[in-house]
């Protein structure tokens, strides 16, 4: 394998993130507990049209099961960013199986600086947004490469200056805003 002249790693640990994923996960999984306790223990009717006690354990179990897998989502994505000789390579696990591998020869230019994750993308994640296609995890600054098809690709990094400096190193035209 060859040596890249750029490697970074980025994981969601910001505590918003887990603060957000974790109230929108835990709040239905505990109403559905607590129905399910009301309705199969005290033998209370859990809501006005309530369900029997076998379709209250299925849809419980399925939302428990959401909610681990948006957990899982949150706690194992990477988003890996390279670039080397051969161009830029980026894998979003576990969305990309595979590694993403744009060669020099495919970009028309890279703008390096800040953007507005949630204003043009909606957030941060794996996003398409008016502008194309987003892989970002943390924080307001990427790398907008343009490519000669006229499509767009944003990748999120903490590492901006060092992005510009190994693109400009294979040869890619780069500009530095903001």
């Amino acid at each position: 394998m060859e040596p890249s002249a750029f490697h970074e790693v980025q994981r969601f640990r910001q505590t918003w993130v887990w603060a957000l994923t974790l109230l929108v996960c835990v709040l239905p999984v505990g109403l559905m507990l607590w129905g399910v306790y009301q309705q199969l223990v005290l033998g209370k009717t859990f809501g006005d049209n309530p369900a029997s006690d076998r379709g209250l354990i299925v849809l419980a179990i399925l939302v428990i099961v959401i909610a681990g897998a948006i957990v899982w989502l949150v706690g194992f994505s990477i988003l890996t960013t390279e670039v080397s000789r051969r161009g830029i390579r980026v894998r979003f696990f576990p969305f990309h199986r595979s590694w993403r591998e744009f060669r020099p020869e495919e970009i028309e230019e890279v703008r390096v600086g800040k953007y507005r994750p949630i204003v043009e993308y909606g957030g941060w994640g794996l996003r398409l947004g008016m502008k194309g296609w987003a892989y970002n995890v943390r924080g307001n600054e990427g790398a907008e490469i343009r490519f000669r098809n006229g499509k767009n690709l944003l990748i999120g990094t903490q590492k901006a200056n060092e992005l510009a400096l190994a693109l400009r190193g294979i040869g890619i035209t780069v500009r530095r805003d903001g």
